[in-house]
């Protein structure tokens, strides 16, 4: 079996074209296509999955550092009873549970950065689209959450070939199936 040369994420065969619509509403490339179809991310996939694991992490800070930062600056003394008991309920009432999600995305990034690892799912998609939670789409028992561009460029009960990493189900590349 010959191997294979890649090179900052160049490889010697040439990958098919993708639907240009598909690809500038899902944000991907021929070669991160090529990639996806060896179940490899490529790097401009790493990165963004980086970047969008180190904004999670901002916001686990944001929501520890904030409530107490505003505590300091309504006091500016040495903490009471009455002030510690207000602190606490603020913890414990917002803190805690955007820690909690914010823990839980991001170990789901983790899980996606370092396994690098991208799933396929094949099959006719079913689009939902609702007032309240935005929309999606269902492909084979696996939800995708998806924007109103990437909703807009799919057709309904079309088949495709989708590529995404399984703990955050973020799709990564998407080619139909003629």
């Amino acid at each position: 079996m010959a191997k294979r040369k890649v090179i900052f994420g160049y490889s010697d065969s040439q990958p098919q074209p993708a639907d240009p619509y598909l690809m500038r509403a899902f944000c991907f490339s021929d070669y991160d296509l090529h990639f996806n179809q060896q179940g490899d991310l490529s790097e401009t996939q790493f990165y963004r999955l980086q970047r969008h694991r180190n904004i999670v992490s901002y916001l686990f800070l944001a929501s520890v550092f904030i409530p107490l930062i505003a505590w300091y600056s309504t006091t500016r003394a040495i903490p009471t009873i009455v002030q510690m008991s207000w602190l606490a309920c603020v913890m414990i009432l917002f803190v805690m549970p955007l820690m909690i999600v914010t823990v839980s995305m991001w170990r789901r990034y983790e899980l996606d950065i370092y396994d690098s690892r991208v799933r396929r799912v094949t099959g006719a998609i079913k689009l939902n689209s609702s007032h309240h939670s935005g929309a999606s789409m269902i492909v084979a028992d696996q939800v995708f959450r998806i924007n109103r561009k990437q909703w807009l460029v799919l057709k309904n009960h079309k088949a495709y070939t989708i590529y995404f990493v399984p703990n955050t189900k973020i799709v990564l590349s998407i080619k139909p199936i003629s």
